[in-house]
C-alpha cells in the first residue's frame, strides 16, 4: 500500500482571521434560528392542544346544556335551516311539465297539511262532555 504524504495548505494570518469571524457568525446564526425553530414548534404545539381543549370542553356543554336551550329557545334557533318558498318554488319557464306538476303537488300538500292543524287545533279547543 502506498501512503502519500499530503502537504498542508498554508494559510496567511489575515485569512485564518477572515475564516474564524465567518465561523463564528456561522455558529451564531445557527444556534439563533435554532432558538426560533424550537420557539415556533413549541408554539404551534401549545395552539394545537387549546383548539383540542376548546372543542372537548365545547363538546362537553353542548351536552349538558344543549337539550335545554333547545327546549326554551328552539324555535328561535335555526339548528337545520329551512327552504324559503322561493327556493322551493320552479322557474315556470325552465322546467317541464312534469317538475311543475310535482312543484303544485308539494304546495297542495303543505296546505292540506296546515288544514288539518288547524282543526286538530280547533278540536283540542271545543269543550268535552258539555262543560264550557
Amino acid at each position: 500500500m502506498s501512503t502519500r504524504k499530503v502537504e498542508p495548505i498554508l494559510i496567511s494570518d489575515d485569512e485564518r482571521e477572515i475564516n474564524d469571524e465567518l465561523e463564528s457568525i456561522l455558529w451564531d446564526n445557527s444556534a439563533k434560528f435554532e432558538k426560533e425553530r424550537r420557539f415556533l414548534v413549541v408554539t404551534i404545539h401549545f395552539c394545537a392542544l387549546a383548539a383540542v381543549f376548546l372543542v372537548v370542553l365545547l363538546t362537553i356543554a353542548w351536552r349538558m346544556y344543549g337539550p335545554l336551550i333547545v327546549r326554551f329557545y328552539g324555535d328561535d334557533i335555526p339548528l337545520l335551516p329551512r327552504p324559503s318558498r322561493s327556493l322551493t318554488r320552479i322557474d315556470k319557464g325552465n322546467s317541464s311539465p312534469a317538475d311543475r306538476e310535482r312543484a303544485r303537488g308539494s304546495s297542495q300538500e303543505d296546505k292540506t297539511g296546515e288544514e288539518e292543524r288547524e282543526q286538530a287545533s280547533q278540536s283540542r279547543q271545543r269543550p268535552r262532555n258539555g262543560q264550557m
